[in-house]
């Protein structure tokens, strides 16, 4: 999701709660302590990866070099 998503309070908790879901479904240990992990994780990743807008603008920019140029 986008950065924005993590804003949400509710998001978050309908987020954590359905990780807990899933780790439960497996059957494993402190179902709730891995499910905030993983979303804990997932707010850090969203804090350092670019933006959709970044993430165009990258690609639609000259990335192309000569041999002279390097």
């Amino acid at each position: 999701p986008d950065k924005s998503y993590y804003e949400s309070p509710q998001k978050i908790a309908d987020l954590t709660s359905l990780v807990a879901y899933f780790f439960e479904t497996l059957k494993l240990s402190s179902p709730l302590d891995r499910a905030k992990s993983v979303v804990e994780l997932e707010k850090q990743i969203a804090q350092v990866f670019p933006t959709a807008q970044e993430r165009r603008e990258w690609w639609n920019t000259e990335k192309y070099w000569s041999q002279i140029d390097k």
